[in-house]
């Protein structure tokens, strides 16, 4: 029987801590010629974010990957840490009962990518439920109704057996585990019926000349231009008005939430009339790929260009059914490269089932695989070239990862397409009022599908797959760019209508794995003669890597010719030779030519490297086998696997770290085997006899042991040294110990172990005095981060069991401390709060809970503690005796908070004692200012010697308040975050031993901190050749900390420029801004302006500045000259000063990070008691140049607000107006 850690690991699921095993949507959108006057968002990297998983467990991720974990509270869920691993440049926080439903293919993965999730506006600030698409293995509406308990319905896909979701973030947990259900393993469905559950993806949108580019002309000569074929185009509506489109459309539907077909964004309108637009507008000039086919336009997008998954599902539905459209044409793009996700499975289902042909956009974003649904097998993925025949730099390229097969299969013109223009649409882009130019892979799309609509008029009787071979087969080779670049080649419309042979299929593929790496398969090609006379065409094929280099000899044999009769087909055979000293994925074009006829097949070979098998085990520390979280990192590739219990696996030849996490009676054991080659079939067990107790502590203040602590496995890259995995056990010190160890004489080069914690006094300190002395741990339940007793108390304890005790307490609880067992029905579970208020009522003097309830964090009728801790059991049980007597010492919140950081390379807990004193360590008297009692979670990440790591445990600290803090000498980065919001930065804390100088959150006066990096090291404001973006920190504080502002709820604006006094642009975005300037050098003005009610921060409502400076185009990204002033006020923790307080208000001019100071000449500050109606001047004055004095009087209660203005002799000034900047009591 296989061990558990039940006990402590589901107390720390209730959310007070955590053991954590911390181990793009792309577009196909149009790319416009000229950047908008004012978008984007700015110049600063993005901060903090809080996602809630379908798991409902919480999770702060920010741009470097460190994460702080809450577990969703669950008294029904099974053990639970978590994995945090990085894949294509995104982080992934899995808990350990997700791993085995993602391996088996019932959860989608992307469900716990959390940066991906913050990318799609997925994150708690932006969203309040999880939307979902969800697949069932029985269609019983029995089985249906089941499955959709605790969800909001969005949507019914019933031709593909789906159904569209929203869950409730609060209601996740629940969800979650009615999900798990009746998951056990080999169980190929979850709980109610349920097959596959996906994220609900959110996907973007991605003539003139261009149509005689794809030989569209010959073909209309032709007599073929498409009539009387439907094509759908899905995308972002449509202007009825527009006199392209006038009387070609024929169906439409919304799917959208915008409840119109009016296409306000434009894309779908250009695209339309890239297809079949009539060019009324143009006098004829500018007329579609296929002018006389029909339109059935479905809108899928909303108005700003993104498209949830299930508005695109229900729309190519409709179009495949009920529109009866025989092509649709798709020019938008997101996640699922590989072509396993739902849009991908729903165009080779609607295609197989109606032979419809979808069209898709391959993506925009250069050398990285096409995104989906252009990655499905059925899809013709279009990609995009230029005027001149060459590939567009932002067109994205093949192969499809896993298998290899080439995507996109064709090209077509895709930048600069002048096409209609929706009313009112892309008004920062030149052009007539009824035509814009625009760019990218959704341009070239329409040509293809606009081409098939031709080709389907020509042969009314073929399917999609034929006229998907037909395009391909007759597309024109392009010099300089290989098969996974441009497919088969440039759309030829003409060759495709008149070449009377065609090849089927498409495209052709194999791969050999390593098992059959001598092997030989067969590929076939048949080729289809509609003509009256027979053909012989002559073969070849050359392969060639990605990169061009020729593939081994002899990989692929063909025949030299083959001969096609009139009316009928032949085959020829590719037979393929593994070649096992040459792994890798080749392609080329087999071409068939003679009679006039050129037809061109993509062919891909795909050979598996050296594989080997890797089985996996698992023992505790007595030899038993035990249930691990366990993580293999391949050190070559940086590639992860993320495994539950034992396993057998199958990876290619090479480096490999691998990790196991698992639980004991409240201890934490990580075993590791820190570098392995795998050159032949192996067995790995990870043995609990490696580990050691690893004891962390402050010698001189033993007491000192409340808190978190994170124990850190890590993987870091060989090619820059960055963190590519992590395991973070993170635990309540006081209670569970740490058992950690390597395999004995291993050592890894690229491995590393980090012990990390923020240690303070407990404020609860609770022992047994009678009938025996016993110390046991726990913690309060508080409200307002105040322990709900201070003092010390003896008192009688009684148990009672939980449901009792909410129901019908007994009288003998009247005067002691109530230790509420496990209820007695399980099923009925009460919630603590009204458990407490059911015991006041009975006269109880204290509770202590030593089973899970539920618990939302609401006042409590009675001082509430939570047992916790080896010795809880014997606690309870002495308790239900009868003769338990205890002390209940309650402490205030602590004086002091120590935050220590030991790190070994190589391997695991070599030393076994991480140990310090407090002389020793940095100490940094801390303040944390607030108007009133204020929740902070405060992360910091040690940083030395190029390494980095992170105390990954949010500290709970309520201001206001001033402490001493003590930290391991080094550089430190502190975070602090307000109620789960963005928060203030402190970079570059050079801390050493000893003394230094105060660390004070928030203290007034709010304005920018210019002279900080920001996040990722990026600057604040900048020209890079002729865009000047800006993300200015307007929120920092008194003492140079920022804050990123349009993250921030709650917060209003506005920012805008002028040049040489006239005005660029403005983005209603406080701080926030991107402007295309003109080339040269010339004055600008630079206003933002922030405005907040947020009655927990400083009293600041409103602050506005303005810049003036001078700029020319540059050849990088260069910092901007803003002068900035830091204004600090005599204020104490509640950033009030008190009547008659003469002490000044400093000023501090500064520049962005990287500049020199500035030299300033001139600096005035007015103030005002009536909110900025009126001001009035007061004496400044510096000794040194650089700090400035302001004598503001403080002689009437209420608030001051202040105007400071500054110059230097370079032309560059500010003016900064803060309303409200601090209070006078």
């Amino acid at each position: 029987m296989r061990g558990h850690a039940r006990r402590w690991v589901a107390v720390l699921a209730t959310g007070v801590t955590s053991l954590a095993m911390l181990a793009t949507v792309g577009p196909a959108s149009a790319v416009a010629p000229a950047v908008p006057s004012s978008v984007g968002t700015g110049a600063a990297g993005s901060p903090e974010h809080w996602v809630t998983l379908i798991s409902g467990d919480r999770v702060q991720v920010d741009a470097e990957g460190d994460v702080t974990v809450v577990p969703g509270e669950d008294a029904k869920r099974e053990p639970v840490f978590f994995a945090r691993y990085k894949r294509d440049g995104d982080w992934y926080v899995m808990p350990t009962d997700a791993v085995r439903l993602v391996r088996a293919g019932l959860i989608d993965v992307e469900l716990f990518n959390v940066t991906g999730l913050v990318r799609q506006g997925y994150d708690d600030t932006s969203s309040r439920t999880v939307p979902l698409l969800v697949q069932y293995a029985d269609t019983t509406a029995t089985k249906r109704a089941q499955a959709l308990a605790g969800v909001t319905p969005r949507r019914r896909l019933p031709k593909l057996d789906m159904t569209a979701n929203d869950v409730a973030k609060d209601g996740a947990r629940g969800f979650w585990t009615r999900l798990r259900g009746q998951a056990a393993p080999g169980v190929r469905s979850l709980g109610g019926g349920v097959r596959k559950v996906w994220l609900n993806r959110r996907y973007q949108a991605s003539l003139e000349r261009s149509t005689a580019q794809v030989s569209a002309p010959q073909a209309w000569q032709a007599g073929y231009t498409g009539r009387n074929v439907t094509v759908a185009v899905l995308d972002s509506g449509y202007d009825p008005g527009h006199p392209d489109l006038a009387g070609k459309v024929v169906a439409e539907k919304d799917f959208s939430d915008t409840g119109q077909m009016r296409d306000v964004l434009g894309h779908g309108t250009h695209v339309a009339s890239i297809v079949a637009g009539s060019g009324a507008a143009s006098g004829g000039a500018r007329r579609g790929v296929a002018p006389d086919a029909r339109l059935a336009v479905g809108k899928v997008l909303e108005d700003d260009g993104y498209g949830q998954e299930d508005a695109l599902l229900a729309g190519m539905e409709w179009a495949a059914g009920e529109a009866r459209a025989k092509v649709v044409n798709m020019s938008f793009g997101g996640p699922g490269a590989d072509g396993t996700g739902p849009l991908s499975q729903a165009v080779n289902r609607l295609s197989a089932d109606y032979g419809t042909l979808f069209v898709a956009a391959a993506g925009n974003v250069g050398p990285v695989p096409v995104q989906a649904p252009a990655a499905a097998d059925a899809a013709l993925a279009v990609g995009s070239v230029t005027r001149q025949d060459t590939l567009s730099d932002f067109s994205n390229h093949g192969p499809r990862p896993g298998d290899g097969l080439v995507k996109p299969e064709i090209v077509a013109p895709g930048e600069n397409i002048v096409a209609a223009r929706a009313a009112g649409a892309f008004p920062e882009i030149a052009g007539s009022a009824s035509q814009v130019p625009l760019s990218g892979t959704s341009m070239a799309a329409p040509h293809v599908a606009g081409a098939a609509a031709i080709l389907a008029q020509r042969h009314p009787d073929w399917r999609g797959d034929q006229i998907k071979a037909a395009l391909t087969g007759a597309a024109a080779p392009m010099g300089g760019a290989g098969v996974f670049q441009v497919g088969a080649g440039r759309l030829d419309a003409a060759r495709a209508v008149a070449q009377p042979v065609r090849a089927v299929p498409a495209t052709v593929a194999t791969r050999l794995p390593w098992s059959e790496r001598g092997a030989t398969k067969q590929l076939t090609v048949t080729y289809h003669n509609s003509g009256a006379s027979g053909m012989t065409l002559k073969l070849e094929l050359t392969l060639t890597d990605p990169e061009g280099k020729a593939a081994p000899t002899g990989l692929v044999r063909l025949d030299g010719s083959v001969t096609v009769p009139a009316g009928g087909q032949a085959r020829t055979q590719l037979t393929v030779t593994g070649q096992p000293d040459r792994p890798g994925i080749y392609g080329g074009v087999l071409t068939a030519t003679g009679g006039g006829v050129t037809i061109r097949t993509p062919v891909t070979v795909k050979l598996d490297v050296e594989q080997h098998a890797l089985s996996l085990r698992t023992v505790d520390r007595n030899g038993a086998p035990v249930d691990a979280m366990i993580s293999v990192i391949n050190l070559d590739t940086e590639e992860t696997e993320h495994l539950w219990g034992d396993t057998d696996l199958r990876l290619p030849a090479g480096r490999y770290a691998i990790v196991g996490t698992f639980g004991e009676e409240w201890a934490a054991v990580q075993a590791a085997h820190p570098e392995m080659r795998l050159s032949n079939d192996t067995t790995v067990t990870l043995d609990g006899r490696w580990t050691r107790p690893v004891q962390l502590g402050v010698t001189d203040r033993p007491e000192a042991r409340a808190g978190v602590r994170s124990v850190q496995v890590e993987a870091i890259s060989s090619r820059d040294g960055s963190r590519i995995f992590g395991q973070v056990v993170t635990l309540p010190p006081e209670s569970v110990d740490v058992y950690a160890g390597t395999a004995p004489g291993v050592n890894g080069t690229q491995f590393r172990f980090v012990d990390t914690a923020s240690l303070e006094r407990p404020t609860l300190q609770l022992t047994a005095t009678a009938p025996e002395h016993l110390g046991t741990t726990g913690f309060w339940y508080t409200t307002n981060g105040q322990p709900p007793f201070t003092g010390r108390v003896e008192l009688a304890a009684v148990a009672v069991p939980a449901d009792i005790a909410a129901t019908a307490p007994p009288t003998t609880v009247a005067g002691k401390l109530v230790v509420l067992t496990a209820p007695e029905q399980e099923e009925e579970t009460p919630a603590l709060a009204p458990t407490v208020q059911a015991l006041a009522t009975a006269g109880a003097g204290m509770v202590a809970a030593g089973a899970d309830l539920p618990y939302d964090g609401e006042p409590l009728a009675l001082p509430s503690m939570r047992l916790w801790g080896s010795t809880t059991e014997r606690f309870v049980g002495l308790a239900a005796t009868g003769a338990l007597t205890a002390s209940v010492q309650g402490n205030p919140v602590s004086p002091y908070r120590y935050v220590l950081a030991f790190t070994e390379k190589g391997a695991i807990a070599q030393q076994g004692e991480h140990q310090t004193s407090t002389g020793e360590l940095a100490a940094v008297p801390t303040s944390y200012h607030a108007t009133g009692d204020e929740l902070r979670y405060l992360i910091s990440q040690y940083t030395i010697g190029g390494d980095s790591f992170c105390v990954c445990r949010s500290v709970e600290v309520y201001g206001p308040l001033a402490r001493t803090e003590y930290y391991t000498p080094g550089v430190w980065e502190s975070r602090n975050n307000r109620n789960g919001e963005p928060g203030l930065v402190a970079s570059g804390l050079d801390l050493r031993a000893g003394a230094n100088r105060p660390l004070r959150w928030d203290r007034a006066v709010t304005g920018p901190t210019l002279g900080v990096k920001g996040g990722n090291g990026r600057l604040f404001a900048t020209r890079d050749d002729n865009v000047i973006a800006v993300d200015l920190p307007l929120l920092g504080d008194a003492d140079g900390h920022w804050r990123p502002v349009h993250y921030t709820p709650g917060v209003t604006g506005s920012t805008s420029l002028d040049r040489n006094g006239v005005r660029i642009g403005t983005a209603q975005q406080a701080g926030s801004a991107s402007f295309l300037v003109p080339a040269g050098a010339a004055d600008y003005r630079l206003t933002a302006e922030a405005v907040r009610n947020a009655p927990n921060d400083p009293p600041t409502t409103k602050i506005g500045v303005v810049w003036t400076f001078r700029s020319d185009t540059t050849s990088a990204p260069t910092a901007l000259p803003l002068l900035g002033v830091t204004v600090a006020a005599p204020v104490d923790l509640r950033n009030s000063v008190r009547v008659n307080d003469a002490n000044p208000v400093l000023i501090t001019p500064h520049r962005q990070h990287g500049l020199s100071a500035p030299t300033v000449t001139r600096v005035t500050v007015e103030f005002s008691h009536d909110d900025g109606k009126t001001w009035k001047g007061v004496v400044t004055g510096t000794s040194d140049g650089r700090n400035w004095r302001a004598q503001v009087p403080h002689l009437q209660r209420g608030f001051v607000s202040l105007r400071v203005k500054a110059a230097d002799g370079q032309q560059n000034s500010v003016v900064q107006t803060v309303l409200r900047a601090y209070r006078v009591s």
